[in-house]
């Protein structure tokens, strides 16, 4: 769609410089168009000439300088003629105005004082996870959602970049799924700090930003380790909720993106029983005692809680996988309350850990089919000391959601 604005207009005698020369006189007159031409717009005038007397500047004021210019007259471009320029994004959508130096008088000429343009684009956006950790090598993924939930079909995304203080936007892979909402965008492996992530602005030319997300590197992690104890898988899950009922929960639960992470859950039990002469499991998990940190004599831990596997094989006095990481210790034991709920697969998870100096996080989602699991390797998962992908297709898996930063903890069962 492009919308197009004309100005005519007349300049007589602008720009008079008194204090280098007080009878310099310019005297011009000129017709200028302004039109959207997708992400980029193209200032033309009549006669064309008349911009290629100098470099091109934009504003989002009367006030320019030399750090306003977005063209030059080099870039001048015969077929169109005129400017094709992508603006910075901080002008559009807004009032810009346009100027070309003045090579006669010197200062500069405005060429098209109210070129205003608001988009018609009405949407919401949310990008999850909200605060995203990149690691070398590793291709990390965010979910933009909107509303309407199909606002981003067959749009691009662009992201912004500032390297030595320049902000740069550029194309980032996308891939619009409907059953999202939105579109899952590939976070380029340069991107650092509080990102914005852009659509091109179809009515007015330049860009619409979403939304942002920080996007952590390594040194960031490390000053800030309770932000990412959990290990989040870096690409989006998107499953359909379809399991059936399953017989019982318990118990050792694992990170598809760090088999030493479990989540040991406990249910409570009814003192009804099933058919195999077994208490009925509830809903709602035993809580693990926050400063407990016994095994009892028969192997049994007290309480839903987060296990270090590496850890507690140590504490047992067995083989351990590794040496430990300060992220196991940082999680090691932390006790869990909660609900995982058999009949409607309902699961919600708080893990505290304030006796360790974090504080209690919160997670809620829904046991899956594993076979709704879009990343094979997420769904063959090995038990402890395994490599991550290397395993037997799983029965059983829960995909839980942060309900601060919008991460994600994604477990599957694997009974020992």
């Amino acid at each position: 769609m492009r919308n197009k604005w004309m100005v005519n207009f007349f300049v007589f005698g602008i720009a008079l410089i008194y204090a280098c020369n007080p009878d310099c006189e310019s005297t011009l007159r000129v017709t200028a168009t302004v039109t959207p031409v997708g992400s980029q717009v193209l200032v033309a005038t009549s006669p064309p000439e008349f911009l290629k007397s100098g470099p091109l500047y934009a504003s989002s004021t009367l006030i320019v300088d030399e750090s306003a210019k977005v063209a030059s007259p080099a870039d001048f471009n015969d077929a169109e003629g005129g400017y094709l320029i992508s603006l910075p994004s901080n002008l559009l959508p807004a009032t810009t105005n346009f100027f070309i130096r003045d090579e006669d008088c010197g200062g500069f000429i405005p060429i098209n004082t109210v070129f205003t343009c608001e988009t018609a684009a009405n949407f919401t956006a949310e990008v999850t996870p909200n605060t995203r950790l990149l690691r070398p090598n590793v291709e990390t993924e965010v979910l933009i959602s909107t509303i309407p939930g199909n606002f981003l079909e067959g749009r691009k995304i662009f992201i912004e970049k500032v390297s030595a203080g320049n902000r740069t936007i550029s194309e980032t892979t996308s891939s619009f799924m409907a059953a999202a909402g939105g579109s899952i965008v590939k976070v380029p492996s340069d991107a650092a700090g509080m990102t914005t992530f852009f659509v091109e602005n179809e009515d007015c030319g330049g860009f619409i930003p979403l939304n942002s997300a920080l996007i952590a590197d390594q040194s960031f992690a490390a000053n800030n380790p309770y932000l990412f104890t959990t290990p989040a898988p870096p690409l989006i899950t998107i499953p359909t909720v379809n399991v059936a009922p399953i017989a019982n929960v318990v118990k050792t639960w694992f990170s598809v993106s760090d088999p030493d992470y479990c989540v040991w859950i406990v249910p409570e039990e009814s003192d009804e029983l099933d058919g195999n002469g077994e208490p009925i499991e509830l809903p709602t998990l035993v809580p693990g005692i926050p400063d407990s940190f016994d095994v009892h004599p028969n192997g049994k831990i007290a309480g839903t809680r987060e296990i270090s596997v590496n850890l507690l094989l140590k504490h047992l006095g067995a083989e351990s996988c590794s040496e430990p990481t300060l992220p196991q210790f940082t999680y090691h034991f932390n006790p869990i309350t909660g609900i995982v709920d058999r009949e409607s697969g309902y699961v919600r998870l708080a893990i505290d850990r304030r006796e360790k100096g974090g504080e209690i996080e919160k997670y809620e989602g829904m046991l899956v089919n594993p076979q709704s699991i879009q990343q094979e390797a997420y769904r063959r998962g090995g038990g402890p000391c395994s490599v991550p992908g290397e395993g037997d297709e799983k029965m059983i898996m829960m995909v839980l959601t942060h309900e601060t930063t919008g991460q994600q903890l994604i477990l599957y069962r694997q009974l020992l």
